[in-house]
């Protein structure tokens, strides 16, 4: 049965892991996107059936793509936080990958969102190749764009066709030299992916990833 095969950790941090969905995460995952000023920047709160779908669709990526929405989880007592991962997103025209979080709403304010993305980002370059990782994210979303601004080092805006709306367009380019660590992260902060019963068997990383102070500059126009 689904419930019964071990969480796979896809990465460790220094306070969190990230692991991959179980199908009975939906009894944590619901209360926070039924939380109406978490969902705010949604159409409405998700019910159950909604994160019922959302689970499923980050499992779907796994198996198809390899990567997806992680759960996140608080390594030192094992509290669900949230989803934070990776994900394909249609962006004028082309495929990009954007990185993805949401933290509950009591856990806001202590950097959980900012280590748990940058390790994402620092994931798709050194694991996926990817040349370019982006975020979206309204521009009402305060909170959100303080994460992007650390995780990221350009923005600019674009009409996002899904939503038709004007939409901030954060990025961050893979390094040339690929033998370089990606902006923010030191050597080994990044763990192989690891099937594990619980944090206390998660693989310690050598530092906390880190957000490196950055400063925004114009993104240029996509290829």
């Amino acid at each position: 049965m689904e419930s019964e095969r071990l969480p796979l950790i896809v990465l460790a941090t220094r306070r969190l892991l990230l692991r991959e969905f179980l199908a009975e995460d939906e009894e944590a995952l619901a209360p926070i996107f039924a939380d109406r000023e978490m969902m705010r920047f949604y159409p409405e709160p998700f019910t159950r059936e909604r994160t019922r779908a959302w689970i499923a669709r980050a499992m779907r990526l796994y198996r198809e793509r390899g990567y997806g929405l992680w759960a996140l989880i608080r390594r030192d007592d094992g509290l669900f936080l949230g989803d934070c991962g990776i994900v394909p997103q249609q962006i004028e025209g082309q495929e990009l990958l954007e990185i993805g979080y949401h933290v509950r709403r009591e856990q806001w304010g202590r950097g959980y969102a900012t280590e748990a993305a940058t390790a994402c980002r620092d994931y798709a370059f050194a694991n996926l190749g990817a040349p370019l990782v982006c975020s979206i994210v309204d521009p009402a979303n305060h909170a959100s764009q303080r994460v992007a601004e650390r995780v990221h080092t350009a923005r600019r805006m674009f009409h996002w066709e899904r939503n038709n709306r004007e939409m901030w367009l954060y990025s961050s380019e893979r390094p040339v030299d690929s033998s370089d660590s990606p902006p923010g992260r030191a050597e080994g902060d990044i763990p192989s992916r690891t099937d594990a019963r619980g944090p206390a068997d998660a693989p310690a990383p050598n530092g906390p990833v880190r957000a490196s102070e950055i400063r925004l500059r114009g993104l240029p126009q996509l290829p």
